[in-house]
């Protein structure tokens, strides 16, 4: 698969393309702000790392939180696992 471009004077050259997912995460003014649009919103301690999930198709380590104190939403039944967003890609590198 490529790209296919034509110039007026040159003729056309099909050039080669990628395909791949890069992600931006979203960036908030403030902390407040933050936990204003958020769905869940806790404190706890990590308590060990427990698999790998896949995120966009790159890999992420699972983690099992041991909740503290609930701030908004509800977490469901224990044990809490969050997922760490991979970077996906940097300076035009996956």
């Amino acid at each position: 698969m490529g790209l296919l471009t034509c110039g007026l004077v040159g003729g056309c050259a099909l050039l080669p393309t990628t395909s791949e997912t890069c992600v931006d995460w979203i960036h908030f003014g403030t902390p407040q702000a933050q936990v204003d649009q958020a769905a869940l919103v806790l404190i706890g301690k990590p308590v060990r790392v427990d698999g790998e999930t896949l995120i966009y198709g790159y890999k992420a380590n699972d983690h099992v939180l041991e909740v503290e104190t609930v701030l908004k939403g509800d977490p469901g039944p224990a044990p809490v696992r969050i997922a760490s967003t991979p970077v996906t890609c940097s300076a035009g590198v996956s």
